[in-house]
């Protein structure tokens, strides 16, 4: 109690010393994350898992991105008096409104994992400060890829749930505008800068998701991070590449990526899929089916 009386003293003098117009006129950019903010290769990390820890939200790849997608498939069905009205039984008859605000949390936080990789994209592609560190010149390449992989991972998925699917029989139609999603591919650093972005195109949105890939799996290859269970690496991109070029219907491009990681010998089909439910923390060795996963552990 005396702390927080000591505190609200304080607070007081300062306004009253400071006026009127200082307090009715606040700077905005405090509230954005600043270049001051990143002066060493352990800032860039520190956002980079932060960056993670957006990932594994709940809205984005922490389950509900795989439940929705189950609900709209034609693989499942579900009891529907015990989904929600405004929720999960519009989700699940495909009759979805701006009124969900299920869709609505997806859609912000999946911007957000964006927001936070465009952050260390910027941070290395423009060498801010962390370029005196004595480690940057090593870290800088796998830090970059993790983050590219990240930025191409929500971006696709965010594809598969408000885009139109890619045309393979009509090359054409993939280039009509505003079918795609928005490409958020700079970070906001001011509160002035222009929020208003028009949705890309299909083909520029699955480009640049293979623009991106493309540079992460070279860049952790060069860092020599091929294979991780916990992070973003090599595999992990050259996997998703084979995925996207699936949905946009280049199957000799999904068949090659595919074919690196079969033949790689770094991974196998599990026994029984029931074992994952048993792990606690990260797989054990014998287990090697997963290419990427989100190691969700309390510190």
């Amino acid at each position: 109690m005396k702390k927080f009386l000591l505190l609200l003293t304080t607070s007081t003098l300062l306004v009253s010393q400071s006026g009127c117009k200082k307090l009715l006129s606040p700077e905005p950019e405090q509230l954005l994350l600043s270049e001051s903010a990143i002066t060493s290769v352990n800032d860039v990390n520190i956002l980079l898992v932060s960056a993670y820890d957006a990932l594994q939200s709940g809205n984005v790849l922490g389950g509900n991105m795989t439940i929705y997608g189950e609900m709209l498939s034609d693989d499942s069905r579900m009891n529907e008096n015990r989904l929600s009205p405004f929720g999960t039984l519009e989700i699940y008859n495909g009759t979805t409104s701006i009124q969900i605000g299920a869709l609505r949390d997806m859609w912000r936080d999946c911007y957000n994992a964006i927001s936070r990789a465009n952050y260390v994209i910027d941070a290395i592609d423009n060498n801010l400060r962390v370029q005196i560190d004595p480690t940057y010149n090593k870290n800088k390449n796998r830090i970059r890829g993790e983050a590219l992989f990240i930025r191409a991972l929500v971006h696709f998925e965010l594809m598969r749930f408000w885009s139109m699917p890619y045309n393979i029989s009509d090359m054409a139609e993939n280039r009509k505008e505003q079918s795609g999603i928005v490409l958020r591919l700079k970070p906001i650093k001011k509160l002035t800068d222009d929020f208003k972005q028009k949705r890309a195109n299909i083909e520029e949105c699955y480009n640049q998701i293979i623009s991106d890939l493309q540079a992460a799996e070279n860049a952790l290859a060069s860092s020599g991070i091929e294979k991780s269970t916990q992070y973003a690496s090599a595999d992990a991109a050259r996997a998703l590449l084979s995925r996207v070029y699936f949905y946009a219907g280049n199957y000799s491009n999904c068949v090659d990526y595919s074919n690196k990681l079969i033949n790689s010998g770094n991974y196998n089909l599990a026994d029984s899929l029931q074992l994952y439910f048993a792990i606690n923390g990260n797989p054990p060795s014998n287990m090697r089916e997963t290419i990427f996963g989100l190691q969700n552990i309390s510190i």
